[in-house]
């Protein structure tokens, strides 16, 4: 009779082990099934925001980490962007050919931003789009929208600052000849939902409200994952 009850207890326990491994198979297989469904989602209706020929970078053509930072270039967030990322930003990792920097248009204020953004691409026809955005943040005050700069005035004399011809410059200007591929990247990264500025995504990791840490962060782990020592 005893060995009867061991046999039985024997039996119960096996069970009871048997049912809590079938329930975490099934936790996982649920788990997998959710994952898979979510990937597969997301790369389909996720836009594809590859730069072009036509957006500027700044770096080594072959370097093994893209960075494309989301910005307008007269929102405080850009300058504060540009003020406490991009020195270290530059010297540690485009100078040494680590990255390679795309800025991809973004307008938040349509009044004076586009003026900005055409301005900026006027320059790049003459082969000094990084020079002239240098000089134009570096003419703006931190923490406040650059809302004074609403006269082509004052893009004239960045223009002037990094030796463009003004008269190209100017008629580049009137034109608005860069107008259609600004808006139609500012409409792109809005698909994707991107807002603030600046936002960055690199190597495919996105980063909103990029603080100095955080990226800096994400390109050591980008590195160390690719077996990049330096």
């Amino acid at each position: 009779m005893f060995l009867g009850i061991q046999k039985k207890s024997f039996i119960k326990k096996n069970a009871i082990i048997l049912s809590a491994l079938l329930l975490v198979i099934l936790v996982w297989a649920a788990v997998l099934f959710l994952r898979t469904s979510v990937v597969g989602e997301s790369s389909v209706n996720m836009p594809v925001l590859v730069p072009d020929e036509n957006m500027p970078y700044l770096g080594r053509e072959d370097a093994p980490i893209t960075l494309i930072a989301f910005s307008d270039p007269l929102c405080p967030g850009c300058k504060t962007f540009f003020d406490t990322v991009e020195p270290d930003l530059r010297t540690k990792y485009i100078e040494t050919g680590l990255v390679k920097v795309y800025h991809w248009p973004m307008v938040i204020d349509a009044s004076i931003s586009m003026r900005a953004l055409r301005a900026m691409y006027c320059a790049k026809d003459q082969d000094k789009y990084w020079e002239y955005r240098d000089v134009l943040e570096s003419a703006r005050e931190p923490g406040k929208w650059a809302d004074d700069f609403n006269q082509d005035k004052y893009f004239i004399e960045f223009a002037d600052a990094v030796n463009l011809d003004i008269n190209i410059f100017v008629s580049c200007l009137a034109s608005g000849s860069h107008d259609a591929y600004i808006i139609e990247k500012d409409v792109k990264r809005q698909e994707l939902g991107i807002h603030s500025s600046t936002t960055v995504l690199i190597n495919g990791e996105f980063i909103s409200l990029a603080l100095h840490d955080d990226v800096m962060a994400a390109i050591e782990r980008i590195l160390l994952d690719k077996g990049i020592y330096h």
